[in-house]
């Protein structure tokens, strides 16, 4: 009775949130959380009470913040390559090919590499940083730039919601850096496009209080409508990994979409 229950409610798309979507989660043995919320600020559905307002390190998701700072404050980025230190990276032991050679600011987002966007914020006034910062409203907990990375190990937090606000600003071109800049953003998230559908979004990951944390966040356009999701997903470090857990938060998400019948 209650998994009948269960179904109506996620089907029938209403403004009024249901926090039954930790369910998608336990059923996969993941410890995660989602909200999603249209392009008016309903919330469609959330698996938690609290999920939206849970801080945790942005991981890589900054790197959207990141790319419109290095556009506009150091355009010669765009299509210049910032050059390689010669120190190898590696991703929990894995080396990234991409994370150690020259890059410009569209490689360096597209592959998500951290050293490159530690070197800009060398060469980026700081007051100008956190003003943009402020103005964005991506995080209000205090930048603390003497962590290096300080995106990935908490220098830096940000709550599902607060993702979710800024990709609402940057959809609408809302955000204190040029049209430009915002627009080329805008198609380095595209996902997937078609005459139906439209998906965007973005991906970050770090390790954080003992646990692996996957961040997938972005939105979806259908019906002349928008709706921004973020979702998380957490893994004891002592596990042993494999590349299908960081699959996980796309399924989830696309499985809880597919149930409201947005997708």
């Amino acid at each position: 009775m209650r998994a009948f229950y269960f179904i109506v409610l996620l089907t029938s798309i209403t403004t009024n949130a249901q926090n039954y979507l930790d369910f998608y989660f336990k059923s996969r043995g993941v410890k995660g959380g989602i909200i999603i919320q249209s392009d008016t600020g309903d919330y469609i559905a959330f698996s938690d009470d609290f999920e939206g307002n849970k801080p945790s390190p942005p991981a890589a998701t900054f790197h959207m913040f990141s790319y419109l700072m290095v556009h506009d404050y150091l355009p010669q980025f765009i299509t210049e390559e910032y050059q390689w230190d010669g120190v190898p990276r590696y991703f929990f032991n894995k080396k990234q090919p991409h994370w150690n050679s020259d890059t410009n600011l569209s490689e360096a987002f597209v592959y998500k590499n951290d050293w490159f966007f530690q070197e800009m914020y060398q060469l980026i006034p700081q007051d100008v940083f956190k003003n943009k910062l402020k103005e964005s409203k991506f995080t209000h907990v205090q930048w603390n730039n003497d962590i290096p990375y300080f995106w990935q190990f908490g220098g830096l937090m940000a709550t599902p919601d607060q993702q979710i606000q800024f990709l609402k600003k940057l959809t609408r071109l809302e955000l204190p850096f040029s049209i430009q800049a915002q627009n080329k953003l805008i198609h380095l998230l595209k996902i997937e496009e078609s005459p139906q559908l439209k998906i965007s979004g973005f991906e970050g990951y770090t390790v954080w209080n003992g646990e692996r944390l996957e961040w997938f966040v972005g939105y979806i356009e259908k019906d002349s409508k928008r709706y921004f999701f973020s979702t998380r997903t957490f893994f004891s470090i002592e596990e042993e990994w494999d590349d299908d857990k960081s699959k996980e938060k796309f399924l989830i998400t696309s499985q809880i979409f597919s149930v409201l019948g947005l997708i």
